[in-house]
């Protein structure tokens, strides 16, 4: 640890450098290649797994997902834009990944059997005042099979009967991930907290602003790193706001542990080199030591044969092993670059005039 600790201080420059190129190159990819999250869920040997494999052996096109588009017409009825409506959802049957689709009015299923004689298969999808319909959207996959992709080619293709007097809505577990949310609110309230309790603990802004943005800078490697490996293995799409908590808690405590030690090494009248690696030779042990507990724990879900947990499992475990690997790589060389600015204005000024210290520690 002390090798790791002196390599990082006196190159500096190049270690901020390959983290600056880590994040900018995750980042860069992740965004050319986008993400393929997919809300995968089997239980092996239950029930419902073996009545799903026995309507995709004999009924393929009832063993995906049923979504439903809904229509509302904001002037006259749906009636009136019958022509448009069916139009637009017979381009939504052909996409790949639909089985059929069954309109509201007096029609046989898109891309499905024919109805018989006087039978109206949208009869009971309109309401009774005519205003309000919905098409009953049949998908040849279940909803965590489908790309968000897909469903943005489908939901492309509903739209173009969107007019000012008729609105386009959509409904259903599969649609519902196309606007899942990547990230939580509660997320930026706790940060803003974080800082708070931070400048008063430490008095120093860049004493603050260190943990804080090792955190954010290692959960920024890992999220873009997640995506891409959303690619090779199913990733649920909460898997990254999961992933995000566990990192920023972990980050912030990992690097709160470095810091501090390094603080307490100021005061005694320590070179910024020595106090660095005092501080990563004994708080830096302890990091690796809880993130790699963490990261264990985490991948014990890979036995629970879960299929939903895998994802969550490599995300959260990705976002732990990197935030861990800055605080031991990259928070040694921001803090050697920061020097004794580490400590408030007021603890540097006493360090001048009353030279070092010996800090006592405090507790039970």
């Amino acid at each position: 640890m002390k090798n790791l600790a002196r390599l990082c201080v006196r190159h500096r420059w190049v270690v901020l450098l390959v983290w600056v190129l880590l994040f900018a190159g995750t980042n860069a990819a992740a965004r050319a290649v986008g993400s393929a999250y997919a809300n995968t869920f089997t239980l092996p040997g239950t029930n419902s797994t073996h009545a799903y494999d026995l309507l995709k052996t004999a009924f393929p096109g009832q063993s995906g997902d049923t979504d439903q588009i809904v229509i509302h017409a904001t002037k006259g009825t749906v009636a009136d834009h019958e022509r448009t409506i069916q139009a637009a959802l017979a381009a939504v049957a052909r996409q790949p990944v639909v089985a059929s689709v069954v309109s509201p009015f007096c029609t046989a299923p898109f891309a499905g059997e024919r109805l018989p004689t006087g039978a109206c298969a949208g009869a009971a999808q309109v309401s009774k005042d005519g205003t309000i319909a919905y098409a009953v959207v049949h998908f040849a996959l279940p909803g965590f099979k489908l790309r968000t992709a897909q469903l943005q080619a489908i939901e492309t293709q509903a739209l173009t009967m969107k007019t000012p007097d008729l609105g386009v809505y959509f409904g259903g577990n599969a649609f519902g991930q196309v606007s899942s949310p990547s990230s939580s609110k509660g997320e930026v309230i706790g940060l803003v907290l974080t800082a708070v309790v931070l400048v008063l603990a430490f008095g120093s802004f860049l004493a603050m602003l260190l943990p804080l943005g090792v955190a954010l800078f290692a959960l920024g490697v890992a999220l873009a790193a997640g995506e891409l490996l959303s690619h090779g293995i199913a990733i649920a799409q909460f898997a990254p706001i999961l992933g995000s908590l566990i990192g920023l808690g972990v980050g912030i405590d990992y690097a709160l542990f470095i810091i501090t030690r390094a603080r307490q090494e100021f005061k005694r009248g320590a070179t910024p080199e020595d106090a660095i690696v005092t501080a990563i030779n004994t708080s830096g042990r302890a990091v690796l030591f809880a993130g790699s507990t963490v990261c264990i724990a985490l991948l014990g879900m890979l036995v629970l044969r879960l299929s939903f947990l895998n994802g969550v499992a490599v995300m959260a475990t990705l976002a732990v092993l990197v935030t861990m690997l800055a605080s031991v790589t990259l928070l040694p060389a921001l803090v050697a670059v920061i020097g004794r600015r580490v400590l408030s204005r007021r603890e540097r000024k006493r360090l001048a005039e009353h030279g070092p210290e010996p800090v006592v520690p405090s507790g039970p």
